[in-house]
């Protein structure tokens, strides 16, 4: 009897929880990637939720400060007036840093909320009165809210520049991100080409969600469409450079690692010269074991060929077929000019005026 209520009473649990999660499923559905909190989507209608990063607030301590002395008397604070003329202040939680002057003027910063930042405000003032100093807590304000996002995508920053260049600054050889200056609310945003976004100088939380709720739809617009460039309507140029690559690392002849413009390079001419297509491409010649040099056939050097033509009776540098490598570099159809030389005779000399004449004798 006793097994069968305790049955039922696990049965009823499990209903009972079975009905609370069908209820919170569309709130499960829309949770904030490496967040536990759901994301409201009346207040975020772009599902992407700012996160913030920093907090700078200031308070009046109201009285005079000797900073040499709290420099001394307290933990985790430097004071060098040659470099800076206020006390720098740290505590672990919430772990912010303050900045404390002689006139008693506190500046807190490092807080990731604002109700952090205001209860790291108050234990540097209490830390102050403890030291001696008559500190009061007046005049609190947040003067700057700092937040970043991700969208996910990647941006154009250049056609967003030129769209919207009242508002905006893109100088990509001083700072890789466009600077954005929103008028309502008054933003300031650093958007980066991978998607990354980040806030500063907003006042209140909202602001810098609905910055970024003004800000989406834009860069949406100019989302970076990452389409492969087709050749000869076959495949992808880096897709066809990239599986070149990985067949000479299966066959044993890997490349070293190269930087990017180097392998910019290497691929434009890797199209420029193809000219049998990749499936058909052979692997490297094994080495030879007379020469040593890696080729495929019979080995010119032991039967004295000529390494051009493959005809007996000259070398290489005498042969009188045409080199067809010195083009690769670019140079096809140009002749090489040859070293001129210029002449002059002693009656073209006299014919000059104001030519200087000097003899020379040579021993």
């Amino acid at each position: 009897m006793s097994l069968y209520l305790l049955f039922n009473g696990m049965m009823n649990e499990l209903s009972e929880f079975q009905v609370r999660l069908g209820i919170k499923g569309f709130m499960a559905d829309q949770v904030l990637e490496g967040s536990s909190q759901p994301v409201d989507l009346s207040k975020h209608p772009s599902g992407i939720v700012p996160i913030l990063q920093n907090i700078v607030s200031t308070v009046n301590l109201d009285c005079k400060l000797d900073l040499k002395a709290i420099a001394l008397q307290a933990r985790n604070a430097e004071y060098n007036p040659k470099r800076f003329a206020a006390v720098i202040m740290r505590i672990r939680e919430p772990k912010t840093t303050a900045l404390i002057f002689a006139s008693g003027k506190m500046v807190c910063t490092g807080a990731k909320s604002e109700q952090q930042s205001k209860l790291a405000a108050r234990k540097y003032a209490r830390i102050i009165q403890k030291l001696g100093f008559p500190a009061k807590f007046k005049d609190f304000k947040i003067q700057n809210i700092v937040g970043s996002c991700d969208v996910k995508f990647p941006i154009r920053l250049e056609g967003l520049a030129y769209s919207h260049g009242a508002f905006s600054s893109y100088e990509p050889e001083l700072f890789p991100g466009l600077i954005y200056r929103m008028k309502q609310p008054k933003i300031v945003l650093l958007i980066f080409v991978s998607g990354k976004i980040v806030l500063t100088g907003a006042k209140v939380r909202d602001e810098t969600y609905t910055a970024f709720e003004n800000i989406y739809p834009v860069l949406t617009e100019f989302r970076k469409n990452q389409q492969c460039v087709v050749y000869a309507n076959t495949h992808c140029l880096m897709c066809l450079f990239q599986q070149h690559n990985s067949q000479q690392f299966r066959s044993g002849n890997p490349k070293p690692p190269q930087n990017k413009t180097n392998q910019n390079r290497t691929l434009v001419s890797y199209v420029n010269n193809r000219a049998q297509p990749l499936n058909q491409y052979p692997n490297p010649p094994p080495p030879c074991t007379t020469c040593g040099k890696p080729h495929r056939g019979i080995c010119r050097f032991t039967r004295g060929l000529c390494f051009r033509c493959g005809q007996t009776g000259h070398l290489v540098k005498d042969c009188p077929q045409p080199d067809t490598r010195a083009n690769i570099g670019g140079n096809s159809g140009k002749t090489t000019a040859g070293g001129r030389v210029f002449a002059l005779t002693a009656h073209d000399a006299a014919k000059t005026p104001g030519a200087n004449f000097c003899k020379i004798k040579f021993l």
